[in-house]
């Protein structure tokens, strides 16, 4: 290799160290910012802000003590156990021969003892599985098993039996208790099947002739009585629709004489000053057209359902007859 190679490959070695050093450098200066921030925070009792700042500066810098600290601030927060935990075991694992080991495995054990609870768990029958938060435990009632401290939820499995869903709220360093009885199973016993046929109740051979024959006569009449009293009402109702197209006609009528007395021409486009007059007139008939119709509906309507009635005691029936046409009825 020529000198001029060796030179360079050392050139270039060392802009790589210099390189590296720099970065080291970089993420040593932002490290201790995000921790002097967390300082701040933990000092002041915001303590998830201070989790959330040790975790900058441990990925800028990976100390143990940085986890530590946030371990230590999680058993400050209420709720958070599961959380503690973790922390301290995160600690454990970076931290295999740092000074504050000893420190790490004392106060993960009290937390421990703190966070956990103890749950007496028994059922009736006996010999249910319990799977706490998912969890299966691999064991039968009854059975005391530890559990985090919090809401959990206990689900029982016994054979035979549905299964049975239930929520508990513990406390960390307390006992609790939980009891549940499945509901007895029908079972259908053999003692039935060994009866004989003679000893049965025999079965009901009624002939058809004994079955009461049904009969609706008070349902019929109610139907007819129904219709007949819906046919006055629209028929009376189409009567008072008509009569209010009548007002509304004569209304129309007098607005247009007036607006003739106004102008001779009669003429909306000749002067538009009488537009409006002229379409209060149109609206007017608007009015009465729909009063008609409504009126015509409801006295056609009610008049069906008059002549079409079966009562007995109230019908309208058409009436022919030498130079005569009208209606008959009865009340």
């Amino acid at each position: 290799m020529s000198s001029s190679r060796l030179g360079a490959l050392v050139v270039l070695l060392a802009l790589a160290a210099a390189d590296t050093a720099v970065a080291q450098d970089d993420n040593l200066f932002k490290a201790g910012e995000a921790e002097a921030q967390g300082v701040q925070h933990y000092q002041a009792g915001r303590f998830m802000k201070a989790v959330l700042a040790y975790e900058k500066a441990y990925a800028f810098v990976p100390d143990p003590n940085y986890l530590f600290v946030i371990a230590s601030a999680y058993e400050q927060l209420p709720d958070r156990c599961p959380d503690a935990m973790l922390g301290w075991e995160r600690f454990l694992s970076a931290c295999t021969d740092c000074s504050k080991h000893d420190a790490g495995v004392s106060r993960s054990k009290r937390l421990t003892d703190r966070c956990t609870a103890t749950l007496k768990i028994e059922t009736t029958p006996p010999g249910a599985t319990v799977v706490v938060d998912g969890a299966d435990t691999g064991k039968k009632t009854p059975v005391t098993v530890s559990v985090l401290d919090g809401e959990r939820e206990v689900v029982l499995k016994l054979a035979g039996h549905p299964d049975v869903k239930k929520t508990i709220d513990v406390r960390g360093g307390r006992e609790a208790s939980l009891r549940h009885e499945f509901a007895a199973q029908a079972v259908a016993t053999a003692t039935v099947a060994e009866k004989p046929a003679a000893e049965k109740p025999a079965a009901a051979e009624k002939p058809a002739a004994e079955k009461p024959a049904v009969e609706k006569p008070v349902e019929a009449e109610a139907g007819g009585g129904g219709s007949n009293a819906l046919g006055w009402i629209l028929l009376g109702g189409g009567v008072v629709s008509a009569a209010v197209g009548g007002v509304f006609t004569v209304n129309a009528i007098d607005e247009q004489e007036a607006q003739r007395e106004a102008d001779d021409s009669f003429d909306c486009y000749e002067d538009e000053d009488y537009c409006g007059d002229f379409s209060e007139v149109a609206t007017l008939e608007i009015i009465y057209w729909v009063a008609y119709g409504v009126g015509a509906v409801g006295i056609g309507s009610g008049l069906y359902l008059l002549l079409s009635d079966d009562d007995t005691e109230t019908a309208v029936v058409p009436t022919f007859g030498p130079g005569h046409v009208g209606l008959r009825g009865r009340f």
